[in-house]
């Protein structure tokens, strides 16, 4: 320490020479355990029961975990506060120099040691989480760890309940074939007070499906053939799933190129078929497919089928004023005239043959770009034996009426001695019994 005089005659202050004390290491001593304890019993006294502490774990024993918490003594946490879990196994949960957070249970007035419970922590921190993760809609993974009545026990942190209904996308989903499976959930109901959880897995499905489906729909593509499975049959026509649950719908009048036929006459449930996008419309992505687009026409392939003269089996499938229409085969109809039924001659088409009457027919003619095919079932006939013609009675225009009513009865009459003499007959006689020559008549006279 410096001590100043102040000088009378020179009016200044004097620095005044000190004798120096020597300070004993007693003493030195004395005032660092003071301080020491002061500052202890200033950090026990902020360390409070119920408090969160943030700890290092020094070391991993059977009994527990032996932890810093920046006390003057180290902290220790019993083996039933070490985790929320009963069969935890510590060497491998915990290592040396984790830093977990922790919860004061006790403060030791002896020793000074400090209980903490990584349990009651995590419990507390749990909850928060928990109301964090439903607010946010996550998607949380966990495990299925028992299967309950009605649904199933997960462990997000605590024990959440998954209801049956929300296990899977179907409603009947056995809990059982679920345990010790992973699940992705979200929380949809959370009550600290009650601690009740529960959980869904339904949800994320539906998100994951839906995310998917949107964009199978944007990769389709108008006019390609895609393969599907038919789902659904109904009046109009059937459902076909395509996948990843896009379905379209096949309309009756795609369904076949033939004669328009029900949905059971040509699908069957859960039947593999390959179809053609037809039309994408609407926000919904509605689709419309075609079962006879997605195969060749039938009739690209009659030139090589069919032949002109060649004896064809086929159905008759409508009947028309003039004729009749036969199915050879779905999509290649061909016509049947009416004067190419019958050898005799036919007044009405239905006297010789009904709709979906087999019948056998020659091909008259083919005419592939206009899809036309002429047919006869006369000319698979035996041609029948034509009657004499009678040659038809002729009459001189001059003859009078009575003349020809002779005529006719001398014809018909059996007596030989009957016939008919016409006028020229009777000149000839008179001439033949009256010849007479005007030179005769001339001489007598």
């Amino acid at each position: 320490m410096v001590v100043f005089e102040f000088d009378e005659e020179t009016g200044k202050a004097v620095e005044q020479p000190q004798e120096k004390k020597e300070i004993q290491p007693e003493v030195v001593k004395s005032e660092s355990s003071r301080l020491e304890k002061a500052v202890n019993d200033f950090e026990m006294k902020s360390v409070k029961r119920g408090q969160l502490v943030n700890a290092t774990v020094v070391k991993v024993t059977s009994d527990g975990l032996l932890v810093d918490v920046g006390q003057k003594s180290e902290g220790f946490i019993p083996r039933a506060e070490a985790s929320t879990r009963d069969d935890v196994e510590l060497a491998s949960t915990f290592k040396t120099g984790d830093m977990i957070q922790c919860r004061v249970v006790k403060i030791g007035d002896d020793d000074g040691m400090i209980i903490l419970s990584k349990k009651r922590a995590d419990f507390e921190l749990v909850w928060d989480r928990l109301k964090e993760a439903k607010d946010n809609k996550e998607i949380l993974t966990t495990v299925a760890t028992k299967a309950v009545k009605g649904g199933l026990l997960v462990d997000v942190g605590v024990p959440a309940f998954v209801p049956r209904s929300q296990i899977d996308l179907n409603r009947n989903a056995d809990p059982t074939k679920w345990v010790g499976k992973e699940l992705k959930v979200r929380i949809i109901e959370v009550d600290r007070p009650t601690r009740r959880v529960v959980c869904s897995q339904k949800e994320v499905l539906e998100e994951d499906r839906e995310r998917r489906r949107e964009e199978f729909i944007s990769n389709l593509k108008v006019g390609e053939i895609y393969e599907g499975t038919v789902v659904g049959l109904v009046e109009f026509g059937a459902f076909v799933d395509l996948g990843e649950g896009v379905e379209g719908l096949i309309h009756l009048s795609e369904l076949s190129w033939g004669g328009r036929k029900t949905p059971q006459q040509v699908l069957k449930k859960r039947q593999k078929v390959n179809v053609k996008v037809i039309k994408i419309a609407g926000d919904e992505g509605r689709i419309s497919l075609s079962l006879r687009q997605a195969q060749p026409h039938p009739w690209e392939l009659v030139p090589y089928k069919y032949s002109v003269g060649d004896v064809v089996e086929g159905t008759v499938t409508r009947l028309l004023k003039f004729g009749a229409v036969v199915e050879l085969e779905e999509g290649v109809s061909g016509l049947l005239h009416i004067s190419q039924v019958s050898n005799h001659r036919v007044e009405r088409i239905d006297t010789e043959i009904k709709e979906g009457q087999t019948v056998q027919c020659k091909i008259l003619e083919i005419r592939v770009p206009d899809r036309k095919i002429r047919l006869s079932i006369k000319a698979t006939l035996p041609e029948e034996p034509r009657p004499e013609r009678q040659p038809r009675k002729r009459f001189n225009a001059y003859e009078d009426e009575e003349e020809q009513y002779l005529r006719e009865f001398a014809q018909e009459s059996a007596d030989p001695s009957v016939r008919l003499i016409s006028e020229n007959d009777l000149e000839r006689e008179n001439r033949e019994v009256f010849n007479v020559n005007e030179s005769d008549v001339n001489t007598n006279n």
